[in-house]
C-alpha cells in the first residue's frame, strides 16, 4: 500500500509540474483568446484516451479509485511531453460519480471477439426486440445515483493526494444520442425497417427513448450532480462567444450537451427530419449550447435542419462530411467548425506526410471565414507512438504557412 500511494503521489506532483509550466500557461492564454475573439489561431487537439493503454506504462496502482486518478495523470503528462497539443491541463484531477442509467431497463448483453494483439474491437449485441411495436417488453429506466459511494472514492482520492493537487467530482457525460439507444435494442436493420413499416411506432419508440434520457439529465440536475462542463472535452470543441452560467452545481440550461446520430448515416435527410430532427429540436432548449456529431457527415442535414437549432454552437466535420459545403455554411456563423481529420494517416502502416499536409491545407481553406479547431480524436490504434506529436507538429506548420 506505501508503495502504491507513494507512486500515485509522486505522479501528482509531476503531473502539477505539467499544469504549471510556462507551456501550459501559453496553451490557457490561447485557449481563451480563441474562445473570444475571430480570425485567432485554430487549435490543434488530439484524442489520446483511446489507445493510451497500449501505450503508456501499465498502471503502478491496484486500488481501483488510486489507479483512475493516475491513469489520468498520466494520460495528461504523455500529451504535454510527447503529443504537445493545445489542450489546457487544469491543476486538478476528476472523480466521477458512481451512476447507472439504463435506458428503459434493458442491459443488452454484448459479445467481443479479441484480434491477434489481443483487443476487441468487434462487438455483437444480443438485440432484445426485433421490431419498434414491442414496447410492451419493454420496462421502467434504471436511474441511480450513489452519492454514498462518490463521496467515500472522493475522500479516499482527497487523503491520497489533495494535499497536492485538488480533486473535484465530474458528472457524468451528457450524451443525447436517441437512435444509438434504439440500435442497442433492435439492431440496425430491424431499426430501419421498422421505421417503413411500422412508422408510427418508430417514432413512438425514438419518442419513448428521448424523454427516458431528458428524465436522466433532470434527475442528475436535481441531485445538484452536474457541473459546468466547459473544458470537459476540450478535444470535441471550444467555446464560442456565448458565455454558460458558472454555477457549480450547474444546471441543465448552464452546460453542454451533446447531440449525435451516427446511426442515421445512410438514412435519408428527409427521413432524419421525420424521425430524429423533431426530438433534436424539441428539446434542445434544455440545454446552455449544444455540439452535435460524433463521426456522421452533417452537409446534407445541416441547411433543411441542424442549422435551426438557435443554441448549436459546435459541429463535428468528419472525414465522411463535405467539407467545403459546410464551409460555405458555417463561414461568418458563430458556430465552431471542428474538424477531426481522417483517421487513416494515425493508423496506416506508413506516415504520408505529404498526403496528410494536403489533406490539412484543403481544411483550411475550406473552412476560410470559420471558426476553426482540429480535434483529431476517436481514432483507436495509432501505428507508432511518435506520429500523434508529428501529427500536431504538421498541422501547426499548415496552420501557419497559411496565415503568412
Amino acid at each position: 500500500m506505501y508503495d502504491e500511494l507513494y507512486a500515485l503521489r509522486e505522479t501528482a506532483k509531476r503531473f502539477l509540474e505539467c499544469a504549471f509550466s510556462e507551456e501550459n500557461a501559453r496553451k490557457k492564454d490561447m485557449l481563451y483568446a480563441a474562445d473570444g475573439q475571430r480570425g485567432m489561431q485554430p487549435l490543434v487537439l488530439i484524442g489520446a484516451d483511446a489507445y493510451a493503454d497500449r501505450w503508456l506504462p501499465p498502471c503502478v496502482c491496484l486500488n481501483p479509485v488510486y489507479r483512475k486518478l493516475e491513469r489520468i495523470m498520466t494520460l495528461a503528462i504523455y500529451k504535454h511531453n510527447d503529443i504537445r497539443d493545445d489542450e489546457y491541463i487544469k491543476p486538478r484531477v476528476t472523480v466521477n460519480w458512481d451512476h447507472n442509467f439504463l435506458p428503459l431497463g434493458i442491459d443488452v448483453p454484448v459479445s467481443c471477439v479479441k484480434d491477434a494483439q489481443g483487443e476487441s474491437y468487434a462487438q455483437k449485441w444480443s438485440h432484445f426486440i426485433t421490431s419498434p411495436s414491442q414496447t410492451h417488453l419493454l420496462r421502467e429506466s434504471v436511474m441511480e445515483i450513489n452519492r454514498e459511494a462518490t463521496m467515500r472514492n472522493l475522500e479516499m482520492a482527497r487523503e491520497a493526494i489533495g494535499d497536492i493537487v485538488d480533486v473535484v467530482l465530474v458528472a457524468p457525460f451528457i450524451s443525447f444520442s436517441i437512435a444509438v439507444e434504439a440500435f442497442y435494442l433492435m439492431g440496425m436493420e430491424n431499426m430501419f425497417i421498422g421505421m417503413i413499416d411500422e412508422p408510427e411506432a418508430a417514432y413512438a419508440l425514438f419518442e419513448r427513448i428521448a424523454e427516458e434520457e431528458l428524465k436522466w439529465f433532470r434527475l442528475l440536475e436535481r441531485e445538484g450532480v452536474l457541473v459546468p462542463n466547459d473544458d470537459i472535452s476540450q478535444v470535441r470543441w471550444r467555446r464560442p462567444d456565448q458565455r454558460l452560467k458558472p454555477d457549480n452545481p450547474a444546471k441543465l440550461n448552464g452546460i453542454w450537451g451533446n447531440f449525435c446520430c451516427q446511426e442515421f448515416s445512410c438514412v435519408s435527410p428527409q427521413m432524419f427530419g421525420e424521425f430524429i430532427f423533431p426530438l433534436y429540436q424539441k428539446h434542445a432548449h434544455e440545454f446552455g449550447l449544444i455540439h452535435y456529431a460524433c463521426c456522421e457527415p452533417v452537409d446534407k442535414i445541416w441547411d433543411p435542419y441542424l442549422s435551426q437549432i438557435p443554441n448549436i454552437a459546435s459541429v463535428n466535420i468528419t472525414a465522411w462530411c463535405d467539407e467545403h459545403v459546410m464551409g460555405e455554411q458555417l463561414c461568418g456563423k458563430n458556430v465552431i467548425y471542428s474538424r477531426k481529420p481522417h483517421p487513416v494517416f494515425l493508423s496506416d502502416d506508413v506516415f504520408d506526410e505529404e498526403a496528410f499536409r494536403k489533406h490539412i491545407n484543403i481544411t483550411l481553406e475550406a473552412a476560410r471565414g470559420c471558426r476553426l479547431q482540429f480535434a483529431y480524436i476517436d481514432v483507436i490504434n495509432p501505428r507508432d507512438t511518435s506520429r500523434p506529436g508529428r501529427a500536431v507538429e504538421i498541422m501547426r506548420e499548415c496552420i501557419d504557412s497559411y496565415a503568412g
